[in-house]
């Protein structure tokens, strides 16, 4: 496998435990700023831009979700991080899934945040043409922000949203559309010990709280599932003090 060296962002310091994020398709480190502004007094806060997205480099080929659990792995052990907390949003909640299965490190937790099920997202092929036609599109971006948020995003972040979506290379684009989206991974979860908490947003059109307690609560009947009132599915952007909460609580807990 070919080494990728991913961007990241580290903010705070002051506890032993840090808390990694992986963001959504769509978005990039940027889109955990405002959670990981109001953790980082409290814990050393990494984000990381997965490969195609933000500031870090593409390929050639189309990334597995192995490939990208790889190298986010690759990237935990060069920061030479022991004791951390994995949060994955969406597409990032998939690979935080797989990252914690292999055990190539130790996942004291997970929060998985309106996360990619770990069998192939529940999307017709109308809709992954549809999104595939969008790529660098600047309206059809705007048009998605819309349909995913539960309510109009204030203008300086519906305007960040956009650029990190038209920032997203075209390998990027279409490895998550028509690769990583179809993978099945679920015969991995039963060797996942880690403590999991599940957050999703009561207004998400892609993964309603009904579908997301169904689906994780068959391979994790002790996960702990928690919703954010009035979201929609970009919830570190919608509601990123109540996420922050949510995260603190269950990594002091």
């Amino acid at each position: 496998m070919h080494n990728i060296d991913l961007n990241y962002v580290r903010k705070g310091g002051g506890n032993d435990i840090t808390i990694v994020f992986l963001h959504y398709f769509g978005g990039s480190s940027n889109s955990w700023s405002a959670v990981t502004d109001s953790l980082a007094d409290d814990f050393h806060c990494v984000s990381i831009d997965l490969c195609g997205f933000g500031h870090s480099p593409t390929t050639a080929w189309e990334v597995s979700v192995h490939e990208h659990a790889q190298y986010v792995t690759d990237l935990i052990k060069d920061l030479k991080i022991d004791r951390y907390v994995l949060v994955g949003h969406s597409m990032g909640g998939k690979i935080a899934l797989y990252i914690a299965a292999k055990k190539t490190l130790d996942v004291t937790s997970l929060i998985l945040v309106a996360p990619s099920p770990p069998t192939p997202e529940p999307m017709t092929e109308t809709y992954r043409q549809k999104m595939l036609e969008s790529y660098g599109n600047k309206l059809a971006i705007e048009e998605l922000i819309g349909k995913i948020t539960a309510k109009p995003l204030p203008e300086f972040l519906f305007e960040s949203a956009v650029r990190e979506h038209l920032q997203i290379s075209e390998m990027g684009w279409v490895s998550w559309l028509e690769k990583g989206s179809r993978e099945d991974i679920s015969s991995f979860m039963p060797i996942v010990n880690s403590n999991l908490l599940v957050i999703s947003g009561s207004k998400d059109p892609n993964f309603s709280s009904s579908y997301l307690r169904k689906e994780f609560t068959k391979y994790f009947p002790s996960a702990t599932f928690k919703e954010i009132r009035n979201s929609g599915h970009l919830i570190p952007v919608e509601y990123p003090a109540e996420l922050a909460d949510l995260i603190q609580d269950f990594v002091k807990s």
